[in-house]
């Protein structure tokens, strides 16, 4: 995973700090606790998978995984949400809910 770029006043680290008073010191601690507290959050990788479980199969579809060298693909695969390019896409899941459309096989 890359670093995260982080915004400077300057390019020296102490004259940054020097440069900014404790409110906005404040401000970025708590930026960062809001932030550690997400990753920390056990819910995050069930909300994760729903949400990618839907996302990469459509991207999949759109000719978009393997666009640009395979970027998207490789950021999926370090996110660990690649194995659901294979999954249904939403505009097929659509269709079998459609008014009027034939229903779905059960079983």
């Amino acid at each position: 995973m890359e670093p995260m770029q982080t915004l400077l006043p300057y390019p020296d680290f102490e004259q940054t700090a020097r440069a900014l008073d404790s409110r906005r010191l404040g401000k970025q601690r708590a930026e960062a606790l809001t932030v550690l507290r997400c990753l920390e959050d056990p819910t995050r990788n069930v909300f994760q998978s729903m949400l990618f479980s839907k996302i990469v199969p459509n991207c999949k579809k759109l000719g978009l995984l393997d666009r640009n060298d395979a970027w998207l693909r490789r950021r999926f695969e370090e996110m660990n949400v690649i194995q659901f390019e294979d999954w249904e896409n939403t505009g097929d899941e659509y269709l079998k809910f459609e008014i009027g459309g034939a229903l779905p096989a059960v079983g």
